[in-house]
C-alpha cells in the first residue's frame, strides 16, 4: 500500500490524485494509517520511512543529548517531529531546531518559516534524502540542511540546501561534540555559528565548492588546443571565449556568420551591430570575417568545426545529448542550431550544471527528454567534474576540490567510472 506499484511508476500517463495534509491526518483518526504505519507525506504521496538500526537509533540519541545541550534556550529541538511544508507534503526529519514559542507548537506543527535547521540521519536513505528530500526543503526555502553520512561517517551541511558550497565533516571517531554557543537563524548568531562549531572528535572538514559558471568555461577553454575552429551554443559555453588566452589563437565561430569571435566587450567599447547567435555582444580578434548565415551553416554542415560546445538538460551514458525546448516562457524555444552542430561538428562537449535546481542528476542512463543527437557527445564539464564519454559510460578526469568520487555519483543518474 505504502509503496507505488511498479507497473504505474512504468506508466506516465497515469494521472495521480495527491492526498492533501489534512487528509492525510485524517487517514491516521480514522484508523487507515497506524502507529506501526511510519510514512510521511512527500508531494502528495505517502512514502515509506526506512526501518531504524540500532547504531542510527544510537547516533539520533547521541545528537539528541548534545543539541538540547548546546541549544539551551535559543530554539526548540524537535525529534522525528513533522514539519508542514506546503498543503501536501509533510516530512519528517530526524531533528529540527525551531524558533521558540511559547506553546511549544501545540497549537499547530512548525512551516519553513518557523525551521532554523534540519538534520536528516540517513545510511539506507541516502540517496533518497540527498535527490528528494534536500530539493524538497530547497523549494520552501529552509535556511540550513545537515545530511548525517552514516555509512561515510561524513556530516554534510548545506546553508540554504540548493546552494552551490557543500561542508563536509569526516569523522573518525562515533562521539560528537558541540560547543556552545547561538543556534542558526538568532538575532545574535556570531560569525562562528553552531552548525560550524558542532563537530566530532579528530574531525578533518574539507570544503566543497563546485565551480562558477565563470570557473566552468575557464575550465573548457583551458583544454581547447591551439588552431581549432569552435562554435559555442547559448548559455554557459558563450563565456568560454572570455578566457581563451590572447596568444592561442582559436578561432570561434557563431551561426550567425561570424567567424574569429572575440571576447565580450568592456562596455564602454560595445559594438551594436556586433553579436553572437545569443545575442550578446562580442568582439572580432585579428584577421576575423563576416559571412552569410546560410555560408555559416555551410561550415557547420560541412564538418569544418573541430568543437562545439552546448548546454544540455540531459547527457545519457551513450552520449545522447537533450538540449532542446518548447515552453513558451523560453527565451530560446525548439531545436536551433543545435542539431546541425551535433551532427556536424567533429566533436561534441556539453557545459552545463551537474544537477536541475531541484537536485535532479542531469547526467543519466537514459534521456528522458527529446533528444537532439544520438551518441554524439564526448566529453561533459559541470560545476562538479569533467567526464570522457566513453564506450563504457561516463568516466570521471577530474572532480571539484573536496569532492569525492562516492559524493558525485550519487549526485549522478548513470554509473561512473575512475580514469585507469
Amino acid at each position: 500500500m505504502l509503496d507505488e506499484p511498479r507497473l504505474l511508476a512504468a506508466n506516465p500517463w497515469v494521472t495521480r490524485r495527491p492526498i492533501t495534509v489534512v487528509e492525510y491526518h485524517r487517514m491516521g483518526e480514522v484508523g487507515i494509517l497506524g502507529k506501526r504505519d511510519r510514512v510521511e507525506l512527500i508531494e502528495g504521496e505517502l512514502v515509506a520511512m526506512s526501518p531504524i538500526g540500532s547504531y542510527h537509533q544510537g547516533t539520533v540519541n547521541q545528537l539528541t543529548h548534545s543539541l538540547v545541550q548546546s541549544i539551551g534556550e535559543h530554539a526548540v529541538v524537535s525529534v522525528q517531529g513533522p514539519v508542514r511544508l506546503d498543503d501536501f507534503s509533510e516530512p519528517e526529519p530526524n531533528f529540527a531546531l525551531l524558533k521558540p514559542r511559547p506553546d511549544f507548537y501545540r497549537a499547530a506543527h512548525p512551516g519553513p518559516s518557523d525551521v532554523l535547521l534540519l538534520i536528516e540521519v540517513a545510511d539506507t536513505s541516502l540517496n533518497y534524502d540527498r535527490a528528494v528530500k534536500r530539493a524538497l526543503y530547497a523549494r520552501h526555502a529552509i535556511p540550513e540542511l545537515w545530511i548525517v553520512d552514516l555509512n561515510a561517517g561524513e556530516v554534510e551541511i548545506r546553508r540554504q540546501p540548493d546552494a552551490a558550497a557543500i561542508r563536509r565533516s569526516r569523522a573518525s571517531t562515533g562521539t560528537a561534540s558541540s560547543s556552545r554557543t547561538c543556534c542558526p537563524g538568532s538575532a545574535s548568531r556570531p560569525r562562528h555559528c553552531f552548525a560550524e562549531r558542532t563537530t566530532m572528535p579528530d574531525t578533518t572538514v574539507t570544503e566543497i565548492k563546485p565551480l562558477s559558471r565563470v570557473e566552468m568555461a575557464a575550465r573548457v577553454a583551458r583544454d581547447i588546443p591551439e588552431g581549432w575552429y569552435v562554435n559555442l551554443g547559448i548559455g554557459i559555453p558563450t563565456a568560454i571565449a572570455d578566457h581563451v588566452p590572447l596568444d592561442r589563437e582559436v578561432i570561434f565561430h557563431s551561426e550567425n556568420g561570424v567567424l574569429g569571435m572575440g571576447p565580450a566587450p568592456p562596455k564602454d567599447k560595445i559594438d551594436p551591430w556586433l553579436i553572437n547567435a545569443g545575442k550578446q555582444y562580442v568582439t572580432l580578434r585579428q584577421g576575423g570575417s563576416f559571412c552569410h548565415h546560410a555560408d555559416s551553416f555551410s561550415m557547420i554542415r560541412g564538418g569544418h568545426l573541430d568543437l562545439c560546445v552546448l548546454g544540455a538538460f540531459q547527457v545519457a551514458e551513450n552520449g545522447d545529448i537533450a538540449n532542446w525546448a518548447t515552453s513558451e516562457n523560453d527565451t530560446a524555444p525548439a531545436v536551433g542550431g543545435a542539431m546541425d552542430l551535433a551532427a556536424g561538428a567533429k566533436r561534441l562537449w556539453v557545459l552545463m550544471e551537474h544537477t536541475t535546481k531541484d537536485g535532479a542528476p542531469k547526467l543519466v542512463q537514459r534521456c528522458s527528454y527529446p533528444l537532439t543527437a544520438v551518441g554524439a557527445v564526448k566529453r561533459v564539464y559541470t560545476n562538479l567534474a569533467a567526464l570522457d564519454v566513453t564506450d563504457r559510460g561516463f568516466v570521471v578526469i577530474d572532480m571539484a576540490p573536496g569532492l569525492t568520487f562516492d559524493a558525485l555519483q550519487a549526485r549522478t543518474d548513470a554509473p561512473l567510472h575512475r580514469s585507469a
